[in-house]
């Protein structure tokens, strides 16, 4: 009878125990979908960053999709995993060294750093550096960034970041390096279109001399019309700059005598070339009608 009497609270106490751990589960089960669902949205960018980690629609989508899940830790984990049994995967650790900069951890700056010395060949690791001491004001910024641009091998990128150089050059009184890498340009272009840019970037931060090298060398002879007219202004910029006022007038004076009285850019060379009058009667003189 006391066996008979305990078995219906033994299978009371084994059903409960069930329903508590079905309900246990619930939430584990959840959590679980909840991950794999995550890791299936995220599988594409994160495969887009891995062939280009340079890419920013997919890392700031990636960020987003892990802050709004409040899993960033586990997307930083994911990427300390993978180095751990990768340690040579240079695309991922600079993908971890994005991620680390952009949600702001404090360990970017070593991180970085190590990575560029583990990679030393990898410009837009440099890059990131560049920028993590930049953020800081740290003197070292700009070597890095000259680091970058010497590595890289895509113009287009490298153009945008020599166009961070040379004002930041300029600005921290390291014309070297801005120097350094306008010489590379005008030495590796073979284009008068290209010659001629490079030289107005010469221009504009006060390599006169060097603009003028560059305008002259063999391969900016026989530029189009309409080159060789931006060129022969250029030159004349660069003649004022240093001071030589009477030649950059006579380049402008056979300049004018080259152009057909309605050529377009007619009056701008004039204009120019009356800048340039430092007397009375040299005004006369060139206020003449073949000049109008």
């Amino acid at each position: 009878m006391i066996i008979q009497a305990v078995r219906p609270t033994v299978v009371c106490i084994a059903a409960l125990l069930t329903l508590i751990g079905f309900y246990c589960e619930r939430p584990l089960l959840a959590q679980t979908a909840s991950d794999e669902e995550l890791a299936r949205k995220s599988l594409p960018l994160r495969t887009a960053l891995h062939y280009d980690p340079s890419l920013e629609a997919p890392l700031e989508r990636l960020v987003t999709l892990y802050r709004e899940a409040n899993k960033l830790e586990e997307l930083l984990n994911l990427y300390r995993g993978h180095l751990k049994s990768y340690p040579q995967d240079s695309r991922a650790q600079t993908v971890f060294v994005r991620l680390l900069e952009t949600t702001g951890d404090p360990a970017t700056r070593q991180t970085v750093r190590q990575a560029t010395q583990q990679f030393p060949n990898n410009s837009y690791l440099h890059y990131l550096y560049f920028q993590s001491l930049k953020k800081r004001n740290d003197a070292k910024a700009l070597d890095e960034l000259d680091k970058a641009i010497e590595l890289e091998m895509l113009p287009a990128r490298k153009k945008a970041w020599f166009d961070i150089l040379l004002p930041a050059a300029e600005l921290e009184a390291r014309r070297d390096l801005a120097e350094k890498h306008l010489r590379s340009l005008a030495e590796t272009n073979a284009d008068p279109d290209a010659l001629l840019e490079v030289a107005g970037k010469m221009n504009q931060f006060k390599f006169f001399e060097l603009a003028l090298e560059t305008l002259n060398k063999p391969a900016s002879r026989n530029p189009a019309p309409e080159t060789m007219v931006s060129m022969q202004l250029e030159a004349a910029n660069a003649e004022v700059g240093l001071d030589r006022w009477d030649k950059a007038g006579a380049r402008l004076d056979n300049l004018l005598k080259k152009v057909t009285a309605d050529y377009w850019r007619r009056g701008e060379i004039v204009r120019r070339r009356l800048a340039m009058v430092r007397s009375e009667d040299e005004r006369r003189r060139t206020i003449s009608p073949r000049l109008q």
